[in-house]
Formats: C-alpha cells, sequence, structure tokens
C-alpha cells in the first residue's frame, strides 16, 4: 500500500509542475515600435505619438516633448526608455 500511496503522490507532483509550466505570462507593453500617428496633446509643448508596440502588439500612446516631435515620422522606430 505504501508504494502505491508514494506513486500516486508523484504523479500529483508531476501533474502540479506540468500545470505550473505551461502557463503563459502576460506580454506587457514596452513602449517601442513602429510609430503609427502623431497628434498634439492637449497642452502645445508635447506631442501624442501612437506605436505599435513591438513587445505586445498592442497601439500604446507616448507623449514625448514637441522638440523632438520632428525625427519620429509615421512609419518611424521609437524607444521610451
Amino acid at each position: 500500500m505504501k508504494v502505491k500511496d508514494f506513486i500516486t503522490c508523484l504523479f500529483i507532483l508531476f501533474a502540479i509542475g506540468a500545470m505550473l509550466t505551461s502557463c503563459k505570462k502576460e506580454v506587457e507593453d514596452c513602449n517601442c515600435g513602429t510609430v503609427i500617428d502623431s497628434r498634439k496633446s492637449d497642452v502645445y509643448v508635447h506631442i501624442d505619438l501612437t506605436l505599435e508596440d513591438e513587445c505586445s502588439g498592442n497601439e500604446v500612446k507616448v507623449t514625448i516633448p514637441r522638440s523632438i516631435s520632428g525625427k519620429y515620422p509615421r512609419g518611424s522606430y521609437y524607444c521610451d526608455k
């Protein structure tokens, strides 16, 4: 009976380990990617860029100073790091 209990316990531990390793982590935005759009923000001194985030694939908005906005036209690469 003890061998059967040991095998059952070992199987349960293996199943739990398999479940834990199969979990996927949620991908976070990294604020780096291709500029899709550029618009004036609420404050005249800033520009809002819409990026296609390279880490998650989501569209994210970042705000940059107007003084550097000319460096990032549509289709260019921007990274907020």
